[in-house]
């Protein structure tokens, strides 16, 4: 007689080695997953009209932006491990409000002077998502 546990577990590790095969790419999805759904949230909202001010020009420069963004950010963590946050939140704050700048096409002077509400919005929210992600995770164990 099979137990539910024993079939759940043999259905899991079945499912398990087969994905062990998609491993390697989970860095490309953890990479590309935010921009790609960045550029498919703007791209829909230009079309439908919901952005008039975004230009088409500024459009493919922003996604540029968005992209190496996420590239820096990655590399950041990745070389300054047990430092990172606070530089990487400040890199991906500047980058992130560049990138919309750039797409706006109000790119009148640096935005590292901390004056662009953009920079100032992304630079609180960013550290400040994470500590509520951190304390979600603390208060509900299966949220992680």
């Amino acid at each position: 007689m099979v137990t539910c546990e024993v079939s759940a577990h043999e259905a899991w590790y079945r499912e398990n080695i087969a994905l062990t095969k998609y491993a390697d790419r989970q860095w490309w999805l953890w990479e590309l997953g935010f921009p790609v759904a960045m550029i498919a949230a703007i791209l829909v909202s230009v079309v439908s009209g919901q952005l008039p001010s975004v230009e088409l020009s500024g459009f493919i420069g922003g996604s540029i932006i968005l992209f190496v963004a996420s590239a820096i950010v990655a590399i950041l963590t990745i070389v300054l491990q047990p430092l990172a946050f606070l530089p990487a939140s400040i890199a991906y704050a500047y980058l992130l409000a560049r990138s919309s700048a750039v797409m706006t096409g109000s790119n009148h002077g640096p935005i590292g002077k901390f004056r662009r509400p953009v920079f100032r919005l992304l630079l609180i929210s960013i550290p400040g998502g994470a500590v509520l992600g951190l304390v979600i995770t603390l208060a509900l164990r299966g949220f992680s």
